[in-house]
C-alpha cells in the first residue's frame, strides 16, 4: 500500500534504467578522472604530502555534486515533459513530514545501535577482522578548517540528496517492479554493502530502511533527505566533539 503515489509522475521503464545506468557510470567516471587529477598533482608535488590525504578525502566526497547534477538533468529530461519537482517525487515539506523525519530518526538509533552492539558480538565470536570507525570518519579526524568545512557541504548536504534520490526514488521503483513489497529489503542491502563498512553494514541497513520506510508514508522524497542530512550532521558533529576532548 505503501507503493500508491498518485502525486508523483512515474518515469517510463527504459528512462528509469537509462537514469540509474548513466548515474552509476556517470560516478565511476567522475570518481577515475579525480583519481588521475590527484595522482598528477601528487606527482607535481601540488600540495603538500602532509595534507594530501585530506585534500584527497574531500575532492572525493565530492564526486557526489556533479553526479547529482547529472541525476537531475537526466530526470528532468525523461519521459514526458513535465514538473521536475514529480519526476523527483518532492514536494513542499509539512508538519506530517517533520513528525514522520524525527520519529524516523529516532528508529534509526534505536534499532541502529541495539544492531550494531549484536553485530559486534558476532563479529567477534567468528573472528572477523573489522574497524569501528568508517575511513571517512578517520579523514576527518585530520582535515582542517577549510577542508572540513568543504566536508561539511558534500557530506552534510550534496550526499544525502544525490543517495536518497537514487535509492529511495529510482532503485527502489525499478526493484519494485521486479520484487514487489520485498523491494524495500534489497534496496537498504544495497545501500549498507555499497559504503564498504562491514562494521557499520546493520546501522548502514536500518537508515535505509526507515529513509525508505518513512519517504513511502509520507509520499514526500524530501523527509527522508531531511533524516540522511541529520544524520550525517550528527555523525560529523560527534566527530568534531570527539576532537575538541
Amino acid at each position: 500500500m505503501f507503493y500508491h503515489l498518485p502525486w508523483r509522475q512515474k518515469l517510463p521503464l527504459y528512462d528509469l534504467v537509462r537514469v540509474l545506468f548513466a548515474g552509476i557510470i556517470g560516478y565511476f567516471s567522475f570518481a577515475v578522472m579525480l583519481g588521475l587529477m590527484m595522482r598528477f598533482v601528487k606527482t607535481l608535488q601540488v600540495i603538500d604530502p602532509a595534507d594530501f590525504r585530506q585534500y584527497s578525502a574531500v575532492l572525493s566526497s565530492s564526486i557526489q555534486l556533479p553526479v547529482l547534477l547529472l541525476l537531475l538533468y537526466l530526470i528532468h529530461a525523461a519521459g514526458q515533459s513535465g514538473n521536475l519537482a514529480d519526476k523527483l517525487g518532492i514536494r513542499v515539506i509539512n508538519l506530517r513530514d517533520l513528525k514522520l523525519a524525527f520519529t524516523g530518526l529516532l528508529q534509526i538509533y534505536l534499532f541502529g545501535f541495539a544492531a550494531q552492539l549484536v553485530w559486534k558480538f558476532m563479529l567477534q565470536k567468528l573472528h572477523i577482522p573489522f574497524v569501528e570507525e568508517q575511513g571517512l570518519t578517520d579523514l576527518i579526524k585530520l582535515a582542517g578548517p577549510l577542508p572540513y568545512a568543504l566536508m561539511i557541504v558534500t557530506v552534510v548536504l550534496a550526499a544525502p540528496v544525490c543517495e536518497e534520490l537514487f535509492f529511495r526514488r529510482l532503485l527502489y521503483d525499478l526493484l519494485y517492479r521486479a520484487c514487489g513489497r520485498y523491494a524495500i529489503i534489497v534496496t537498504s542491502l544495497i545501500f549498507a554493502v555499497i559504503h564498504w563498512f562491514i562494521f557499520g553494514v546493520p546501522l548502514l541497513f536500518i537508515v535505509g530502511f526507515f529513509c525508505q520506510k518513512q519517504y513511502l508514508m509520507s509520499r514526500n522524497l524530501a523527509t527522508p533527505i531531511m533524516m540522511h542530512m541529520l544524520f550525517n550532521a550528527v555523525t560529523l558533529a560527534v566527530v568534531g566533539l570527539d576532537l575538541k576532548q
